[in-house]
């Protein structure tokens, strides 16, 4: 894809970050059903809570129980 060469052996690093990078198609279907499987996780455990059978935790800092 254009934009997307290393850089070259005289870079001199003064370059701003990349706009568009590039990500290998079963590395973005991955990310896209993990996205999907939390979304249904998340929407269950919504109504899980709205209808009395769990209640809201605090919210997890992403370090998990300690």
């Amino acid at each position: 894809m254009p934009g997307t060469d290393p850089a070259s052996q005289g870079d001199d690093g003064q370059a701003g970050s990349a706009l568009m990078v590039s990500v290998a198609r079963s590395d973005w279907e991955k990310l896209n059903a993990e996205a999907a499987l939390r979304a249904q996780l998340y929407q269950v455990g919504q109504e899980w809570i709205a209808q009395g059978i769990a209640v809201a935790g605090p919210a997890d800092n992403g370090e998990g129980a300690r």
